[in-house]
Formats: C-alpha cells, sequence, structure tokens
C-alpha cells in the first residue's frame, strides 16, 4: 500500500483496515443453477460475514 495512503487511513481509522470483498458467480441464469450451487453461492456472499 503507497506510504500516503497508509498515513491517512492511520490518521482517520487509528489502524489500517482490512475490507473483505470475496464474492463468487456462477454464471448461470438462476433456473439452470442447482440447488448446491445456489447455497455455495449463499453460504460464500452473504451468510461468511456472520
Amino acid at each position: 500500500m503507497p506510504e500516503h495512503y497508509h498515513n491517512s487511513i492511520r490518521a482517520e481509522v487509528c489502524a489500517p483496515t482490512v475490507i473483505n470483498n470475496a464474492g463468487v458467480v456462477q454464471g448461470r441464469t438462476l433456473l439452470d443453477t442447482s440447488e448446491r450451487d445456489i447455497r455455495f453461492t449463499f453460504d460464500v456472499n452473504t451468510f461468511t460475514y456472520y
């Protein structure tokens, strides 16, 4: 991370911040996606935060 970003974050938040932006996409329409793949997508994209 460039030093000026690090210093700005530290000044505003008092510690470096990590943002989790992980996600998956199946690349199919909902009707063409299996229940297992839908569950996997929800598990990764929604339920991982809890």
